[in-house]
């Protein structure tokens, strides 16, 4: 089994292989991987059983601060062929833990979108790998442990009979109530921030700086779209969608909180999904939903009311097996943990006492 460092000659092939996976993934393309190129430093590897190419890892590596290490990260990877095939981990683990262990590699963090009901578990937890998935929120991994997906392979007509009666209320809401909706590239983008801006107020979020969503537009080129709503002129929300193979993410999206008697959510996400059934995809996925999620109805009502909203497309709930850690550098692992529990306990003191 080798674990080959993909060229920049094979980064089209490299895509291609992960298009046609069954749990391909647009976090693990070259072109997401040179996305994040800054924050992070990519590389995109294939695992291979002689010539035939059996996985493929895009890995994100960054210096952790002050341990003097690096962290290995793979965001929705690996995609291996058969996640239940011991010798494709055994292969693919001692390939990136050598990796890691030529740039000063401290931690591996794996984030498969695998199945819950999987039973791969047990051949991670014997490889030394260790769970981190928390039973609140959305897995207490960088990205959500969940998703719901639509399927697209049905006729348009049929996809929107299926939909709940409110749903599809909420669609004509909007189109009745004279709310226009346009297609736009990079040149739609400042009015796309407008309503993320006001989303990242009104719900105290953490906002990206303008450029950081123009890369996503700049990179994927026609296989991404921003979807803008407006109403008398006046933009009122807009969306950020992306292809990558059978599938399209709804990846950002914010309203501006005019007009606000319009009920334009429903309405601007079939709008996504006409652009990505046009596109060729079978899939719309949005994104994130808690793991928990009744239980998250008396937690934290706003992450309840994010899943209560995108169940409303009658999608599948998928439960991934969440993130997972491997040390390579114990010591400096353990050091790092320390340090990020000291790191929230200051940020929870300060959002209790401010």
């Amino acid at each position: 089994m080798k674990f080959q460092r993909v060229s920049a000659q094979e980064l089209s092939a490299y895509d291609k292989w992960l298009e046609n996976a069954d749990n391909g993934h647009l976090l693990q393309s070259s072109k997401w991987a040179e996305f994040k190129r800054g924050e992070w430093k990519p590389y995109c590897f294939f695992l291979k059983n002689g010539e035939d190419v059996v996985g493929a890892a895009t890995v994100l590596v960054r210096s952790l601060p002050m341990v003097k290490k690096k962290v290995l990260y793979l965001s929705r990877g690996p995609v291996l062929v058969d996640y239940e095939n011991r010798e494709l981990w055994q292969g693919f683990t001692a390939g990136i833990a050598q990796f890691a262990r030529e740039i000063q590699g401290a931690v591996i963090k794996i984030d498969p979108a695998i199945p819950q009901a999987s039973s791969c578990a047990q051949i991670l937890q014997d490889l030394g790998y260790k769970s981190l998935k928390t039973q609140e929120g959305f897995g207490g991994g960088i990205q959500p442990a969940a998703t719901i997906r639509v399927d697209l392979t049905l006729p348009l007509e049929e996809i929107h009979k299926r939909f709940p009666k409110k749903t599809r209320y909420g669609i004509r809401h909007a189109e009745s109530n004279g709310v226009v909706f346009q297609r736009e590239g990079v040149g739609g983008i400042d009015e796309f921030y407008e309503a993320m801006q006001a989303t990242a107020r009104r719900a105290k979020l953490v906002l990206r700086p303008l450029k950081y969503y123009r890369s996503v537009l700049d990179l994927f080129g026609n296989d991404a779209t921003l979807i803008n709503s407006y109403l008398d002129n006046q933009l009122i929300s807009s969306g950020l969608y992306v292809k990558f193979g059978n599938k399209v993410w709804a990846l950002y999206g914010g309203i501006t909180y005019k007009h606000s008697h319009i009920q334009v959510g429903h309405a601007l996400e079939w709008e996504g999904m006409k652009w990505a059934k046009e596109k060729g995809a079978q899939w719309f996925d949005f994104f994130g939903i808690p793991v928990f999620r009744e239980s998250e109805s008396k937690r934290n009502k706003e992450i309840y009311g994010i899943y209560r909203f995108k169940r409303t497309f009658g999608g599948e709930e998928l439960d991934f097996i969440g993130e997972y850690d491997l040390a390579v550098d114990s010591f400096a692992y353990g050091l790092w943990q320390v340090m990020n529990l000291g790191r929230k306990g200051i940020l929870w003191l300060k959002k209790r006492f401010s």
